[in-house]
């Protein structure tokens, strides 16, 4: 059967993206009314960020810290989604193993995140290590609380007749378990690949002499606010890419396989 065409976007959905751009507008011209205010020694103005921003991206330095740092970002989630849905699967084949883990979640969702990178730095020194290995502790917590969440929406009944009419695993997977977790997978991917790109530059500053965070730090060590400002802009503008192009098509298929 050939597949549906997508249907058109309703009005409902172009007035939503009318107020979102006038959201946008307020807050360029929020920037712009404090930039004047302030003066550009404590916060450049919309003008001056963008013509920086045309100098960087004309730079190789850029290219070799937004590589480097999204390649810190991709393992560190790589690294917290193995392990934060590892423990959620041990947790929920036995409630001794989740009230083992339950303190160690609890340590590495409470501590403040400075700390944490300061002793892993400590231990590891400065570099891609510390800082893959702080982002991993910071954002494993969220995928782990995410999927037992999601776990309490599987229907104990459905599970137990499953077994009881001996369903495979593969079936219980893609019929039960897999629709009820799929909201909230989708929903700890959007906050944990924020929260990655946050906690990545967070560790570049403190422990990193390459990556955005670094050129952030060399930018205000020079006092070249406009350039800052350029940076914390394509930190931004990274969020959005991640959040409205690649994070928001896929959860739009997982809504529409789980209605199928």
């Amino acid at each position: 059967m050939a597949e549906q065409p997508s249907p058109p976007p309703s009005s409902r959905d172009i007035k939503e993206w009318r107020w979102t751009l006038v959201g946008i507008g307020t807050l360029f011209l929020l920037w712009w009314g404090v930039s004047q205010w302030t003066g550009p020694l404590l916060l450049a103005s919309p003008t001056d960020t963008f013509h920086a921003l045309g100098k960087l991206l004309t730079s190789h330095v850029f290219y070799e810290n937004t590589g480097l740092t999204l390649f810190r970002v991709g393992t560190a989630l790589l690294f917290a989604t193995t392990i934060g849905a590892g423990l959620a699967g041990l947790a929920l084949l036995d409630k001794r193993i989740a009230c083992v883990i339950e303190p160690v979640r609890r340590v590495c969702s409470t501590i403040p995140p400075v700390i944490i990178v300061v002793v892993v730095m400590f231990w590891l020194g400065m570099g891609s290590n510390m800082i893959i290995t702080f982002g991993a502790l910071i954002l494993w917590p969220v995928m782990y609380i995410s999927l037992l969440e999601g776990s309490a929406y599987c229907d104990a009944e459905l599970r137990e007749t499953a077994r009881a009419f001996h369903v495979t695993l593969i079936n219980r997977l893609r019929h039960f378990y897999l629709p009820a977790l799929a909201p909230a997978c989708m929903s700890a991917a959007v906050q944990i690949t924020c929260s990655a790109i946050r906690v990545t530059i967070l560790a570049e500053v403190i422990g990193a002499d390459k990556g955005m965070g670094a050129a952030i730090v060399a930018s205000a060590r020079n006092l070249a606010v406009d350039q800052m400002t350029a940076w914390a802009l394509v930190v931004l503008l990274l969020a959005a890419v991640a959040e409205f192009v690649l994070l928001a098509p896929m959860r739009k298929r997982t809504y529409q396989w789980k209605q199928n």
